[in-house]
């Protein structure tokens, strides 16, 4: 994968853009010419970034960007007021920045003693491929613990709900890895809170939920946004999204760029396994 496209989809554009944004601003402070001029393209290139990164920040925050991003460029040749506005637009995107950063970084998880695990995902989990053991079963046989793949080709968040309408997972451990059908299929984005509400408000009652956050394409931030809401509504644990794009990235883990082969499977086991270890612990 093309290091600018993961740097995008991974979110990880977002701190870039930030730092451009807050580069160009402090740039355009500047008495020397040469400097000067350049302010705006830096912060154009922030802007861009941040855009395209698709970063799921609220929409308060959204707003709050836009008005004082506005604020700045009206009193940007006022040196009565420039300093005050790049002042409060920086302590804004600093705010934003601190705000995200925890969405980036690996969960620690609790030591716990559950002895079997689910899995509810799509093609990227499921037993699809009979050359390859997909990594639910390599951890199974890695690990020592009892792991139900509930994972099918093509699932969507509907599909899976319909699909294990009886049949749900009871006091483990359940990983779910779902939605990146409803985006590439074009799910609306009320189904899919709706969908994905439902399917987590039944797992949560007497399960652990984990969850994969959904690498996302370019300015698709609201499916992003709504998982981060119903997760945290339902107390889910969210996985960053860059773990499932740094397997999916190596060229040498993909079949086709996104489904896993052995290496690929074998990676994504051994990598989730140092996470979730602790709810294991005997």
């Amino acid at each position: 994968m093309n290091w600018l496209v993961f740097h995008l989809v991974s979110g990880q554009a977002f701190f870039t853009g930030v730092l451009c944004c807050m580069s160009g601003m402090l740039m355009g402070m500047s008495d020397r010419r040469n400097v000067f001029k350049y302010s705006l393209i830096v912060w154009y290139m922030g802007i861009i970034l941040i855009a395209s990164s698709s970063t799921p920040i609220p929409l308060a925050g959204v707003y709050l960007l836009i008005v004082s991003n506005w604020l700045w460029y009206v009193f940007r040749n006022n040196k009565s007021y420039e300093g005050y506005a790049v002042g409060l637009v920086n302590c804004m995107y600093l705010g934003l920045f601190l705000f995200e950063l925890p969405y980036h970084m690996m969960p620690r998880l609790n030591y716990q003693n559950y002895q079997t695990m689910a899995v509810l995902g799509d093609s990227l989990s499921s037993n699809d491929n009979e050359e390859a053991i997909a990594w639910p079963g390599l951890i199974m046989l890695n690990e020592g613990i009892n792991v139900r793949n509930l994972s099918f080709p093509g699932d969507t968040l509907k599909t899976a709900n319909h699909r294990w309408v009886v049949e749900l997972p009871h006091n483990q451990v359940v990983l779910v890895e779902l939605g990146g059908n409803d985006i590439l299929g074009g799910t609306s984005t009320k189904n899919f809170e709706q969908e994905l509400d439902r399917l987590l408000r039944r797992l949560v009652q007497d399960n652990y939920v984990i969850m994969f956050e959904l690498p996302l394409p370019p300015f698709c931030q609201e499916y992003g946004r709504i998982q981060r809401q119903v997760a945290a509504r339902h107390c889910v644990t969210l996985i960053p999204k860059r773990f499932l794009l740094s397997v999916i990235a190596e060229d040498s883990s993909t079949v086709d760029s996104l489904h896993l082969n052995q290496r690929g499977h074998a990676k994504f086991a051994a990598e989730l396994w140092l996470i979730i270890e602790p709810l294991f612990n005997k």
